[in-house]
């Protein structure tokens, strides 16, 4: 067993920083325990840095610092993804947005699909059905890939999910998911807010553009009620 504090008199208090691992590596413990964390001086070391005793300076800088008033950024925040259809940038919550794909292939469904319903949509080896929340909105059609001018190639689909059954839909350009202060929401008008036709819960004033948050609850209430085959 070697002597601890002896190693410590001959090497120094830190000698793992001088001719241990962490400095020229000529310690010949090295050879018996290879690395320093394995040597009794090293672990004598940091029980030491844990026991040591507490100044006052010290208490009074970490009593300082966990009495400031806790950050209330991310509680001021709203997480969407925000995408545009025709011209159109809308946005909605994170809790409901999984991934973004390109170029997907929609695969018509025989007296199914229609302009509500594409068709079925391969999403990492799971069949998705493709809806289109554009009709929902009564905006104009997501086009397809003009570059391929393939009429069954969607350049950006967006992927949300409720109780384990996941959706996918087109859209025309995909933003990203961001977080957007509070205070930059602006309720919808009453008239808006309380149709039965509308599925947005708020506008939002954000980089030069408006964009009208869906409210995920009335979207998937819609989706079900389409979605009774």
């Amino acid at each position: 067993m070697i002597d601890i504090e002896k190693i410590k008199s001959e090497k120094g208090e830190r000698c793992w920083d001088s001719i241990g691992v962490f400095g020229l590596g000529t310690c010949e413990l090295l050879d018996e325990y290879h690395h320093c964390k394995n040597c009794p001086v090293y672990a004598q070391g940091g029980r030491h840095l844990l026991e040591r005793n507490i100044s006052p300076e010290m208490i009074r800088d970490w009593t300082e610092i966990i009495s400031r008033p806790k950050e209330s950024d991310a509680a001021d925040k709203i997480s969407v993804v925000i995408f545009r259809i025709a011209d159109e940038w809308l946005g909605l919550n994170t809790n409901v947005f999984q991934e973004a794909v390109v170029k997907k292939f929609v695969h018509f469904v025989p007296a199914r699909s229609n302009e509500f319903l594409h068709g079925i949509v391969n999403v990492n080896g799971e069949l998705l059905i493709c809806l289109s929340i554009a009709k929902l909105l009564n905006l104009p059609v997501v086009s397809f890939d003009n570059e391929e001018n393939n009429h069954n190639v969607y350049n950006n689909l967006l992927i949300i999910f409720e109780n384990n059954q996941r959706y996918a839909f087109p859209v025309d350009d995909f933003l990203g998911v961001t977080a957007i202060p509070a205070e930059y929401r602006v309720n919808p008008p009453l008239t808006v807010s309380k149709s039965d036709s509308t599925i947005s819960g708020a506008i939002i004033n954000y980089k030069n553009k408006s964009i009208s948050i869906i409210d995920e609850h009335k979207l998937f209430k819609i989706i079900n009620r389409k979605m009774v085959w």
